[in-house]
């Protein structure tokens, strides 16, 4: 395994010829495609990240196709409330906070803010929230918000017509952050 190191450009790798070379880098470049001497998944550019790895193949004529790119998992968590009950009012948007961390890779969630701001790219943003005692009336609404920067972006809503439910609402999203955007559950 090479490790690619610096900042600079790269548009060809210069491997030999008929090889197989694995390389992981240890920051971020953009690995520029060409159709003939760097051909890269998709066509497209790529911007590495630190511990993003690729496998690379190289013909007779030294030209390189990288067959397979895993991006690191620099950014990803996740948090519950630990078995502790949050009180919920009634017909009140409260932000919902966490006691503990399954895991964070990265770091980028902070447990004390309940927020998450993964670096710059898109993500998937799954929340679950179980109500912890069975409803006391019917035709109940249970809404979970995510909010982006303060500001309502997404939303799943469960509608409990029968005393005695538990109601357990999910929330799937899938979003983009700048590195700087942050994320919270309501």
């Amino acid at each position: 395994v090479n490790s690619i190191t610096g900042t600079t450009t790269i548009t060809s790798l210069g491997v030999g010829t008929l090889r197989l070379k694995v390389a992981t880098f240890t920051g971020a470049l953009t690995l520029t495609h060409n159709a003939t001497s760097l051909i890269l998944p998709s066509g497209r550019n790529i911007t590495t990240r630190a511990g993003d790895t690729m496998v690379v193949v190289s013909d007779n004529l030294s030209n390189a196709r990288v067959v397979w790119y895993q991006q690191s998992a620099t950014a990803t968590f996740s948090a519950h409330r630990g078995g502790v009950v949050q009180s919920l009012p009634n017909n009140t948007t409260t932000k919902l906070t966490y006691t503990a961390e399954q895991y964070d890779i990265g770091g980028y969630f902070d447990l004390t803010t309940s927020r998450w701001t993964p670096p710059a790219g898109v993500g998937l943003i799954n929340a679950s929230v179980r109500l912890a005692t069975a409803q006391t009336v019917a035709n109940v609404i249970t809404i979970v918000y995510l909010f982006k920067n303060s500001s309502v972006i997404g939303q799943s809503f469960l509608w409990g017509n029968a005393v005695g439910l538990t109601p357990m609402v999910k929330l799937s999203m899938i979003v983009r952050a700048s590195g700087t955007d942050y994320f919270e559950i309501f």
